[in-house]
């Protein structure tokens, strides 16, 4: 069950993670207008929940977060994945501190990454178990999961085109998201049909690809909005359709 949490929390967090952008560019301009996105989310033709992300900017910092709550008979989950950052005159979205509270069935979670810009390290801490530590990572050029779909957005509709690669720190770890390039297709969803862009990525650990793979549709438009994210994992197929 545990395996199943990881990969439908990683899957709801990464549910943007279609936007694009590989390493940034100098000078960035950082998004200005805060969004909401809300999803309807499926197992197969069983309704299992919802998602939110927001991107919530004030002066040059931000507040990221993600939200799902399943009170399905699947398992009663209700997590938050929460990141608050500042963007810099030539990086955006670069994150302070990262922090995961989770309520799973009887599991409960709350866990905090904290980046050290100065010493280029990421520091994990279990706020509920003490005897849970790790050794501190190296960041490089890394962000959390949430800053990375973020700031992949400001490459647009010509940086979804290409297939990319960027690393990521999960609360213990270094990991790379693989993107495949994105495919101009079109979506049917209910009556209405959408022109989108098709995109396929996966995490790379120790360098193995994941068996798991995501498929986000973003609406071909210079927001790149997504409206359907499907995730095909050994425990079936997740689907999340944008609510309206």
């Amino acid at each position: 069950m545990q395996k199943l949490i990881w990969i439908l929390g990683l899957w709801l967090v990464g549910i943007g993670a279609g936007y694009a952008a590989t390493a940034p560019v100098a000078p960035v301009t950082a998004p200005t207008a805060a969004e909401t996105l809300n999803f309807r989310v499926y197992w197969g033709f069983l309704r299992v929940g919802g998602a939110q992300i927001s991107y919530v900017p004030t002066s040059n910092t931000y507040v990221l977060r993600a939200k799902v709550d399943d009170s399905s008979s699947l398992i009663d989950m209700h997590d938050t994945w929460e990141t608050q950052g500042v963007h810099t005159a030539t990086r955006a979205f670069v994150p302070k501190v990262y922090h995961v509270v989770q309520a799973e069935n009887s599991y409960r979670a709350d866990k905090t990454m904290t980046f050290d810009a100065k010493a280029g390290l990421v520091r994990y801490k279990n706020n509920r178990d003490a005897s849970d530590v790790a050794a501190p990572v190296a960041t490089g050029d890394a962000r959390d999961v949430l800053s990375t779909i973020f700031a992949w957005r400001t490459g647009g509709i010509e940086e979804v085109q290409k297939a990319a690669e960027t690393q990521i720190i999960t609360l213990k770890k270094n990991m790379l998201l693989r993107r495949d390039a994105g495919v101009r297709t079109t979506l049917k969803l209910g009556n209405q049909e959408y022109k989108v862009w098709r995109v396929t990525m996966r995490t790379v650990k120790d360098g193995k690809p994941s068996a798991d793979s995501w498929v986000v549709y973003l609406k071909d438009e210079p927001a790149l909005t997504p409206v359907q994210i499907i995730a095909a994992t050994k425990f079936g197929t997740f689907r999340a359709t944008l609510d309206k």
